[in-house]
């Protein structure tokens, strides 16, 4: 085993490695509670950084993508992040840009789990672009493959949760110095199939004090296991910390919104009466449960995003439009950030990038006029 860089992270890896049954949570000393339902906790700081983020919309394809340094970090997917997407995404009215980042393949597989520097200044670049636009940020742990283990062919669990807690240690210390109120870091982009919510508990837990020592002021945004649906959002269990949002995907129906794509077909519409009941249920279900879950010291409860939702390009325009602008309100009813997936080249977009104009039925469910 080589010298490892970081002391805490040393203890926790002899942790990791008296963990004999796989999926277990890791477990190490920390101040954090699981019991939000019994005391009540001051979101003040999360509600002030969620409220910024406010209408929000993300960066998909690019920095998520399998890219290297010689065919450009954001480019291999041929959708790379510009310079003036952020005057044209501020300029629409919105507020935040969620951008994704594939971060694990950009790091070593042993200890210390070194991050490829030069794709990291890359990440800072973009992130110092949306603020420089008056946009906030996030960035978060997308797409790490590797731990999901989607394809069941990995054994190596113990080494990726080792590295997802490395992975953070230096992200964190790296963007440690962007002022608190203009970039988010958010945990794991959609855990699934190892990353049981168990499991992701257990590294919610072990990460948060590594973040906290370079980033004690950093809003910390989490998205749930089982593909981070808004619906599980009451499965995680997080820290008494009140700097922090809890996130939820919103995509249902999937027949309607990944219509054409993997194993839904095509020609589903969307928007009668009782679709639009069936979606409201769904949501107001979850945001029940996160009520009764989170109590604020206020009598309110744990900010609450949506870090992606949409319809894709092979519905009907109107439908799309329609079930963008239900889920848009339904945040906003309940003082709810949102970042819709996605701005362009994404099969979800809001922008043509080919014409350089946003797509008006979804800019207007997105951001209604004279507001």
């Amino acid at each position: 085993m080589p010298k490892l860089k970081y002391p805490l992270l040393a203890f926790m890896l002899f942790l990791v490695s008296c963990d004999s049954q796989e999926g277990n949570s890791i477990v190490a000393p920390s101040s954090s509670s699981s019991n939000q339902n019994v005391a009540a906790i001051d979101y003040t700081l999360g509600h002030a950084m969620n409220a910024r983020l406010g209408r929000g919309i993300n960066l998909g394809n690019a920095l998520d993508a399998e890219c290297g340094a010689s065919t450009g970090w954001d480019e291999c997917w041929n959708n790379p992040i510009k310079p003036e997407y952020f005057t044209i995404i501020k300029k629409a009215g919105f507020q935040s840009v969620r951008i994704p980042v594939r971060w694990s393949e950009k790091a070593s597989d042993e200890a210390p789990f070194t991050i490829n520097p030069e794709f990291t200044a890359r990440v800072r670049e973009v992130v110092t672009q949306a603020n420089a636009a008056g946009l906030v940020a996030i960035i978060n742990i997308h797409h790490y493959d590797e731990l999901y283990n989607d394809d069941k062919s990995r054994t190596d669990l113990e080494l990726q949760k080792l590295k997802f807690l490395f992975l953070w240690q230096q992200i964190a210390a790296s963007f440690a110095d962007f002022p608190n109120e203009t970039l988010a870091f958010e945990l794991l982009n959609e855990g699934r199939n190892q990353v049981s919510a168990q499991l992701l508990n257990g590294l919610i837990t072990q990460v948060w004090p590594l973040i906290r020592a370079t980033n004690p002021g950093r809003t910390i945004i989490v998205n749930p296991a089982n593909w981070g649906a808004f619906s599980e959002i009451t499965t995680l269990e997080l820290p008494a910390d009140g700097n922090v949002i809890a996130s939820g995907h919103f995509y249902d129906p999937h027949e309607f919104t990944h219509q054409g794509m993997g194993i839904y077909p095509q020609g589903v519409s969307w928007g009668t009466k009782s679709d639009v009941q069936d979606l409201l249920l769904g949501f107001e279900s979850a945001y029940q449960q996160a009520q009764v879950k989170w109590v604020g010291t206020d009598g309110g409860t744990i900010p609450l995003n949506i870090g992606e939702f949409g319809a894709n390009d092979n519905g009907q325009l109107a439908d799309r439009a329609l079930y963008t602008k239900t889920i848009r309100e339904e945040c906003e009813l309940h003082s709810m950030s949102w970042h819709y997936w996605g701005f362009t080249g994404v099969q979800f977009d809001a922008y043509v990038r080919s014409t350089g104009a946003w797509i008006p039925e979804i800019l207007a469910a997105l951001i209604p006029s004279g507001t």
